[in-house]
């Protein structure tokens, strides 16, 4: 549903891979796309603060799934994991269990782009 609207005027799709590479430009942009602002610098700080992962993952009750249901196959920590993309491998995914998603994805997302910029993320 969503790969199709990528093009509207109201629609902003941000890779999470790529606002691991550029927090603040990913964030500055989130915010002309909403209109917000203009903020001062003083304010700037701070929203770059409270949306980063690193005061994320020291708050990290605010961002649990229980806040909302509790899900049986979280553990406390679940929801916030490394802070980066990647590093699936390193927390325990197999080779066998990341070809079933990638199979997976591919028979949900028949359009090649969308597979594409889903694994990889970039410019639309």
């Amino acid at each position: 549903g969503w790969w199709k609207l990528r093009d509207k005027d109201n629609v902003l799709l941000i890779h999470y891979s790529d606002m691991v590479k550029d927090h603040e430009g990913s964030i500055r942009r989130i915010s002309d796309f909403v209109g917000a602002g203009p903020y001062t610098d003083e304010e700037w700080k701070n929203i770059i603060q409270y949306t980063s992962f690193q005061w994320m993952k020291q708050h990290e009750e605010k961002f649990e799934a229980k806040t909302i249901w509790d899900p049986p196959v979280l553990m406390r920590g679940g929801m916030m994991r490394q802070g980066s993309s990647g590093l699936a491998r390193k927390e325990g995914l197999t080779e066998e269990m990341a070809n079933d998603l990638r199979a997976r994805a591919k028979e949900t997302l028949k359009d090649t782009a969308a597979f594409e910029w889903f694994y990889e993320g970039g410019d639309l």
